[in-house]
């Protein structure tokens, strides 16, 4: 449902924010969940605010959601808000929220698969993950960041590259 070659939300200025959640289901499941989220969105609102926002799904394992308040923030309580819809919505399509403690990779398939450090680290050792295996920062929050590549990246200009030590070529 979403390339890594679209636009993010061209309607946003790069300063919304973004909420990332990792997402497991079936296609169809993922599809209602982005439909649901959409709707929800229609009258999601920060301390009687609209906030002007959008959904998507990436390489159908992401849900992420764009939002500004023109000349402002969305309140703790509207991202409170967000959240417990999200879970909500993903609950009722027996889909399941994953940690954002797992390290999401692209498979060499292209899916995007996820592990514990631990068997991430036992993969990188046996060459499973190498320099070219694509890593996910589900830590960021602008839409600027979103853009500019910080969410999708060889693993060697990854946040996870300092963390297993790894050099900036693999062999």
């Amino acid at each position: 449902m979403s390339s890594s070659n679209q636009p993010f939300f061209p309607d946003l200025s790069k300063e919304a924010q973004i909420w990332i959640t990792p997402v497991d289901g079936s296609a169809e499941a993922l599809n209602k969940i982005l439909d649901q989220t959409q709707a929800y969105l229609t009258r999601w609102t920060s301390h009687g605010r609209s906030i002007v926002s959008s959904a998507m799904l990436y390489s159908d394992r992401f849900l992420i959601v764009a939002g500004e308040i023109p000349g402002g923030n969305v309140s703790g309580c509207g991202i409170d808000a967000l959240v417990h819809e999200i879970a909500s919505i993903v609950r009722t399509y027996q889909a399941k929220i994953l940690s954002p403690m797992f390290i999401f990779y692209r498979s060499q398939n292209g899916d995007v698969d996820y592990v514990t450090r631990g068997p991430f680290r036992g993969m990188l050792s046996q060459g499973v993950i190498s320099h070219e295996t694509h890593v996910f920062n589900t830590g960021i929050h602008t839409l600027a960041q979103l853009r500019g590549g910080e969410f999708e990246r060889p693993l060697p200009a990854s946040v996870y590259a300092r963390l297993f030590r790894v050099p900036e070529a693999i062999s």
